[in-house]
């Protein structure tokens, strides 16, 4: 298993000029920028959606918005008031098309109430059975717009799909959203 500190290490070698800062997921730490560079989004992609089954007032709507080519459009992740657990979107890519180990996978998020205090967690799968995951990865600035944030892991093994869980574990009294602008398998600086 990868530390915080090699991951940020091995995304900074991949960026080359990008370095993510140190910190934890209360705060983006970093001045840098990336941009997405190839988005989970071709013709056969599909999305889905799930909410945990304790968490009765958590939503995820207008998922296809995050697979459709189109950064100002996005898919909505909500965790109610005094709910425990979230709301996930999953995009896997059309039939035959799958991403090497050792590349990124993550997602564009930004919040409409300013930062969350709910986890963002990325996972990756290859036909359904998952292979990575990592709990609150560190957001970086996607290019010129502070307020869209990239979640990205690096990947240990192929995958054809990624999944971002916005999720929970009580102790806020209101409702929080995250917005999925898109889903992207590789970044640069």
């Amino acid at each position: 298993m990868f530390t915080s500190r090699r991951i940020r290490l091995m995304v900074g070698a991949l960026l080359a000029t990008v370095l993510v800062g140190c910190g934890s997921n209360s705060g983006r730490t970093d001045s840098f920028s990336v941009q997405c560079r190839q988005l989970l989004s071709a013709g056969g992609t599909t999305v889905a959606t799930a909410s945990s089954s304790n968490c009765l007032d958590c939503d995820a709507s207008n998922a296809d918005a995050a697979i459709d080519n189109d950064l100002q459009s996005f898919a909505t992740l909500t965790i109610g008031e005094v709910s425990s657990g979230g709301a996930s979107l999953l995009a896997t890519a059309q039939d035959g098309v799958a991403f090497p180990a050792g590349s990124l996978a993550g997602a564009l998020i930004s919040f409409p109430g300013g930062r969350s205090q709910a986890n963002v967690t990325i996972r990756t799968y290859l036909q359904g059975a998952q292979n990575d995951e990592v709990l609150r990865p560190e957001p970086v600035v996607s290019g010129d717009d502070e307020s869209l944030l990239v979640y990205a892991i690096q990947t240990t093994a192929v995958f054809d799909a990624i999944e971002v869980d916005f999720n929970r574990n009580g102790g806020n009294t209101v409702t929080e959203s995250a917005q999925v602008h898109a889903l992207c398998t590789d970044f640069e600086a």
